[in-house]
């Protein structure tokens, strides 16, 4: 199967046209967020007719619907990973003895999982970097969209956190629990992310917001210790857009445009302005989540009056009862004997804590930077040396 691209890599200038002109950021603060933009003369229904005209990528493989329903025997319930997500269902599947991930959009395509479609395959055909996951290639057949990605056997980070069946981790590929991540994996994985995220911000040319970090959307491989490696997948809400990164203000966004999973959205976020410290946000709930093992948001107490208490909220509440101890009382129990058995691990945990705490402020301007963050995780691993 040769590798197609469905046009060639765009000029610089051609680029910089492009992304200014997709999301339509105005200076009196308005915005559109319809990307992906009909600009060159296309018309709304000619990208309807064939959105490929809407994609970017730079060189993708092409595949066929009938090549994918062979590799996974029919798209068979036995090849399916993990539960239906937003966009779809995951299969697994085997590509010239290579195993791939296999991503089909569920239902009728609509205007919502086109633009998705077409916003995953155009960030990942132009951003290169070891913990972004790779696209290997897609499929437009009949209505139907699909993604092909490498196979990650460890799973995603939910999964690893809260004990969850692995899809084909177990014996004949059965679903079985892995063994819970150490503290040194966790952090680890946290560099990893941070060091993924300081690329989309600061290394691709046009600059990259995520929008949508959490814990299923980073993937494992099956290595263990200083051999894990994680990426981070899901780009179908990314935003590329260089308005936010050169003016370095927030732009304004309609509240009908706000996309982002419901516990790591930023508090200006949802009141409507974009900038590149939601995803530093979303990102320091993630570490919250790693660890102290508890989700993003919990049902909060009768007694509060309200429906839901963040992670961030309870941490944060931890954190100012001076006569307990942070890490003791908010640690994952997976974890306590980290805190002992490697060295510095209390130091390791309360540093991280504290930064994640900096990554979650609700004035998005006291938040560090994403190469800061990185910096600083890279300092807290060099403890247990």
């Amino acid at each position: 199967m040769a590798s197609v691209g469905l046009s060639g890599p765009p000029s610089s200038g051609a680029s910089r046209t492009r992304s200014r002109s997709r999301g339509r950021i105005r200076r009196s603060g308005r915005s559109d967020e319809s990307e992906p933009h009909e600009s060159h003369g296309r018309s709304r229904r000619s990208r309807g007719s064939d959105y490929s005209e809407s994609l970017d990528p730079r060189t993708v493989r092409l595949f066929s619907w009938s090549q994918l329903q062979h590799c996974t025997n029919g798209f068979a319930e036995a090849a399916q990973v993990g539960p239906q997500g937003g966009f779809g269902i995951v299969y697994r599947g085997t590509v010239e003895e290579r195993e791939v991930a296999i991503k089909v959009m569920r239902g009728a395509l609509t205007a919502d999982s086109s633009k998705q479609f077409v916003a995953e395959v155009r960030t990942l055909s132009r951003v290169h970097h070891a913990n972004l996951i790779r696209l290997i290639g897609y499929c437009q057949e009949a209505g139907r969209c699909v993604l092909v990605y490498p196979f990650y056997p460890g799973g995603n980070l939910c999964d690893r956190l809260f004990n969850l069946p692995v899809r084909g981790a177990g014996a004949g590929g059965s679903a079985a629990c892995l063994p819970p991540l150490g503290l040194a994996e966790r952090i680890s994985i946290g560099y990893q992310m941070a060091q993924g995220l300081r690329y989309l911000h600061f290394g691709a040319h046009p600059p990259v917001l995520h929008r949508d970090i959490k814990g299923t959307n980073v993937l494992l491989d099956g290595g263990a210790g200083t051999e894990l490696r994680a990426v981070l997948a899901d780009f179908g809400l990314a935003r590329i857009s260089e308005q936010v990164f050169d003016t370095q203000q927030d732009v304004l966004i309609q509240p009908s445009c706000l996309v982002g999973t419901e516990g790591y959205i930023a508090p200006e976020y949802r009141a409507g302005e974009l900038s590149p410290k939601a995803d530093v946000y979303s990102f320091g709930v993630l570490l919250l989540e790693m660890m102290t093992g508890r989700t993003a948001r919990e049902p909060a107490l009768p007694s509060t009056g309200t429906k839901w208490q963040t992670l961030p909220e309870w941490v944060k509440s931890i954190h100012e009862c001076r006569n307990l101890n942070i890490v003791g009382t908010v640690v994952d129990r997976s974890l306590r004997c980290d805190l002992t058995r490697c060295k510095n691990g209390e130091q390791m945990v309360l540093e991280m804590l504290l930064l994640a705490l900096q990554c979650v402020e609700a004035d998005a301007q006291l938040r560090p930077n994403i190469d800061v963050v990185e910096e600083r995780i890279g300092h807290i691993m060099n403890l247990q040396r």
